[in-house]
């Protein structure tokens, strides 16, 4: 690639460039418990499918694990009002 950006017969230190870019994916730029992550992941597919079964079936999961979380995040609504 350097011999592509070079003008002249030679490739010089300035020619040369290094970049470098983050690619970590947003959703690992919290430091989260794997927990954690899990529920962000079911709610995010709940609030795109709106339907527990797709939402089961597209996640390889259980409706009663999708059901369990809403209980739960319902009852730590509850607790924070």
């Amino acid at each position: 690639m350097a011999a592509v950006l070079s003008n002249t017969g030679s490739i010089r230190e300035e020619h040369i460039v290094f970049s470098y870019s983050e690619s970590t994916p947003e959703l690992l730029h919290e430091e989260l418990t794997l927990k954690e992550y899990n529920e962000r992941i079911i709610m995010h597919f709940l609030n795109k499918y709106n339907n527990v079964m797709v939402v089961a079936d597209k996640l390889k999961i259980g409706k009663s694990t999708i059901y369990n979380l809403l209980k739960q995040h319902s009852a730590t609504s509850l607790k924070n009002d």
